[in-house]
């Protein structure tokens, strides 16, 4: 007897330890023995990129928004994207960006109407249904291919590697033999929208490196890469995750990334989409191009272009006008060889 109640005894006690020792009841218990001491975590100020071994100081983090490493939770909100109204930006002298979101289009859009087929921008529940960043960069790099063609996005995928670094959330890095690498930081791996806002800003530097376009200045660099991820059509993927205020149910402290304010990531975001409709009603079929481009071949000579085109449709007449005009480029092509 003595036995079994020793053995109903032990029972007791492990089924006690192991209630305890979940996760839900130290919650618990913390919240009740410890709600009085419990304070609001302050909002860090966390930079995407820092190439280099020495840690950003806090200009190099946000220089823009002038946030405080020791700032308290207990200021004032961020505002919702969204909320700005149009007239508060178009008051806003965004002169700077507006320039270089423009330089960026023209770099990396095309104007030929066959590369406009699809949206511009991706949704971000798209890109999380992936559990591998791997597969994440492949698909953004896969959109950025339509969206942005002359950007001549590359088709390897960077290797990802998990590394702990206390001055960043992510590092774009290019050794020596040309491999490419994006570092990415544990702490963030609970958050899949702000791992996903990481991502997207490392990709950038990655498509930008490899078009050879970068500014001199380290932080202008990093803001031309957070322009980047608009027209590549990252934004809304970006701002689903780029910030968060600490949470008090959870005891999850907040996070902001990037290199812009909110109204500079609100501005870009509108003007992008603005200009990509602005662009599409410019845009030259593919057979205006190819009539250029042949009438360049020809010293500018419209009759020249007139006949050689009637000539190639009496060889070919089942044939397109784009195929024509590219017959026509060809054999003009390989005569001058």
């Amino acid at each position: 007897m003595e036995i079994i109640l020793g053995l109903l005894l032990a029972l007791l006690y492990i089924a006690i330890i192991w209630i305890v020792s979940t996760q839900q009841w130290r919650k618990e218990l913390k919240r009740l023995l410890f709600w009085r001491k419990r304070k609001k975590q302050p909002l860090p100020d966390l930079a995407l990129l820092r190439r280099g071994p020495n840690p950003p100081n806090h200009a190099e983090f946000h220089p823009t928004t002038k946030l405080s490493r020791q700032a308290s939770a207990s200021q004032a909100p961020l505002p919702n994207l969204g909320s700005l109204p149009r007239t508060a930006l178009q008051n806003t002298d965004f002169g700077t960006l507006q320039a270089s979101l423009e330089e960026l289009a023209q770099a990396g859009w095309s104007t030929a109407q066959t590369t406009w087929s699809s949206g511009l921008q991706i949704s971000p529940h798209e890109l999380l249904a992936h559990h591998q960043p791997e597969q994440i960069i492949e698909q953004l790099l896969s959109h950025a291919r339509w969206i942005a063609p002359q950007f001549n996005i590359p088709q390897m995928i960077p290797r990802v590697t998990i590394e702990s670094m206390t001055w960043a959330a992510g590092q774009f890095e290019v050794d020596d033999e040309g491999w490419v690498t994006i570092r990415l930081s544990p702490r963030f791996f609970e958050d899949k929208p702000a791992t996903l806002a990481i991502l997207i800003h490392e990709v950038c530097h990655y498509i930008l490196n490899n078009a050879g376009l970068r500014k001199e200045q380290t932080n202008e660099n990093e803001r031309l890469t957070d322009l980047c991820m608009f027209v590549c059509g990252f934004g809304p993927a970006f701002l689903n995750g780029y910030r968060r205020q600490p949470s008090q149910q959870d005891y999850r402290p907040g996070h902001r990334l990037g290199y812009l304010t909110d109204r500079e990531y609100e501005f870009a975001n509108q003007y992008v989409l603005e200009l990509r409709a602005s662009y599409q009603g410019q845009l030259k079929s593919a057979v205006e191009i190819k009539h250029n481009r042949l009438k360049r071949l020809l010293q500018g000579d419209d009759k020249a272009v007139k006949r050689v085109i009637a000539y190639e449709r009496r060889q070919s007449p089942q044939k397109t006008d784009r195929e024509l005009y590219e017959d026509a480029i060809a054999r003009i092509e390989n005569d001058r060889r």
